[in-house]
């Protein structure tokens, strides 16, 4: 189940055929995982569509596999794709830069898993619905930190839709 989970999130699950030939189960076996998963997941407010992907509430989403992956792989981060793992690593020294700290092992360990997600799922074209995420622009423009965040996102790549600022 874990291995079939972990595919979906990553994009790597195409078809219970596929899944189940490449993996040596039987169809039915996948199916019925399938059907678990899915009834699984709807108690955290998203599901696995019939296209195979995640769906629901995206802030959900992240939390839960941000959480998931903190406890299966520790500090292991070799799971996310190397162009994401690497911004990732990358925002994090930039942050303990900024905050002139070094952030304690277990907590950086879970910010990175955190980061990890968001920006696999941001590559993936999966953002935060629009009502459910507003940033003021004067806020941006004026908040030391915020502005921090945003040029350091900009830097990576990554920066706040413009519809999601109001």
């Amino acid at each position: 189940a874990f291995s079939l989970i972990s595919d979906i999130f990553f994009g790597k699950f195409t078809s219970i055929n596929e899944y189940s030939e490449h993996h040596f189960l039987s169809y039915s076996s996948v199916y019925n995982k399938m059907s678990e998963i899915r009834t699984y997941l709807k108690q955290f407010g998203f599901t696995v569509t019939k296209k195979n992907e995640l769906s629901g509430n995206e802030k959900k989403i992240r939390l839960f596999f941000s959480y998931l992956f903190t406890k299966v792989y520790n500090q292991n981060l070799d799971i996310y794709p190397k162009k994401v793992e690497e911004k990732s690593i990358i925002f994090v020294y930039q942050l303990e830069k900024y905050r002139h700290q070094p952030l304690k092992e277990y907590p950086k360990i879970k910010l990175s898993h955190y980061i990890n997600v968001v920006f696999l799922r941001a590559s993936q074209n999966n953002y935060l619905k629009k009502e459910s995420l507003h940033v003021e622009r004067s806020y941006l423009k004026k908040n030391e930190t915020a502005i921090w965040l945003t040029k350091t996102l900009k830097e990576l790549g990554l920066s706040v839709p413009n519809d999601k600022c109001v």
